[in-house]
């Protein structure tokens, strides 16, 4: 297994877990644990989609990648994009709320060194022709 396929697998899988946990049980996984409250249909339907759906298919998407090398490069476009993303909001979060918990901040390193990680397999393929 090359690199390439060992970062698409481990993320594929990451994804896939935390969205199928939030597809499956959203008001365990992503909302009571942060004490969030959720009361109807609307918000079920935001957690499920929002963190469940979305990571569902990008776990799906990055796996995909190992056997389908034309998806190679979109893959880690998404990735990059997506913990970027999330990132970007944890930062702007720590401005504006304050200092977040343990597990925002554990959440939050894991992202970054996925984005250093992603940003360099982005600059191999790219530089490469995808």
């Amino acid at each position: 297994m090359t690199g390439l396929s060992l970062f698409f697998g481990i993320n594929g899988a990451i994804f896939l877990a935390v969205g199928l946990r939030a597809l499956l049980k959203p008001l365990e996984t992503v909302a009571e644990p942060f004490a969030l409250t959720v009361n109807d249909v609307d918000g079920m339907s935001y957690l499920r989609s929002g963190t469940g759906g979305v990571s569902v298919t990008s776990g799906l998407l990055l796996l995909a990648a190992i056997w389908v090398p034309q998806l190679q490069l979109p893959a880690v476009i998404l990735f990059v994009t997506m913990l970027g993303g999330l990132l970007a909001g944890r930062v702007y979060s720590g401005v504006v709320d304050g200092s977040p918990g343990l597990v925002p901040l554990f959440s939050g390193f894991c992202e970054f060194l996925g984005l250093i990680f992603g940003v360099g397999w982005l600059t191999v393929l790219w530089t490469q022709g995808g």
